[in-house]
């Protein structure tokens, strides 16, 4: 892929230093894969995949790698929020278990749609379906074991587990 800027072709020495950043990230994390794309004006200037999605197979990562996001997707939650807003769809102040009815039979049935954005609702870190993929984490990054492949908890599983989730609410004074 050629890449462009403003409408100019990428520079080869930008495209190496980019490819050895990127590398440079993938070595120190440790990372079986990775890919990057980046946008601009709507166009990809520019994309690097390296590594493999799936060591066991030898299955190479592609540009069109899926790969969980994780807090990443915290920001993408924070702009449909707003968009959302601004096309008076929700409103901050709405209960959380107007739109995920699972919420509705726990504790933390009055959480707000800006607590819930802001981290200030008292919910833990974790539900209960998520333990062994928190206990996973913990033993990747603090413990530096090796996994073929983290596994979060099923949608499913996880849906159930917020019936009985607990929340504590912080007093402000």
């Amino acid at each position: 892929m050629q890449a462009f800027v403003f409408g100019q072709q990428l520079d080869d020495s930008i495209t190496i230093k980019l490819r050895t950043g990127i590398e440079g990230f993938k070595e120190r994390y440790h990372s079986p894969s990775i890919a990057v794309a980046i946008v601009h004006d709507q166009n990809i200037i520019f994309d690097y995949a390296s590594g493999y999605i799936d060591i066991k197979n030898k299955i190479p990562a592609t540009i069109d790698s899926r790969y969980s996001i994780q807090s990443v997707t915290k920001l993408f939650t924070a702009t449909m929020y707003m968009q959302l807003v601004q096309k008076e769809q929700i409103r901050l102040n709405d209960k959380v278990k107007n739109y995920l009815p699972e919420l509705a039979q726990s504790s933390a049935n009055e959480i707000t749609l800006l607590e819930l954005a802001t981290h200030t609702a008292g919910l833990p870190r974790n539900s209960a379906a998520d333990i062994h993929f928190a206990e996973q984490v913990n033993k990747w990054i603090i413990g530096g074991k090796r996994f073929e492949q983290l596994t979060p908890a099923a949608r499913e599983e996880l849906l159930q587990s917020l019936r009985t989730v607990r929340y504590f609410l912080l007093a402000l004074t």
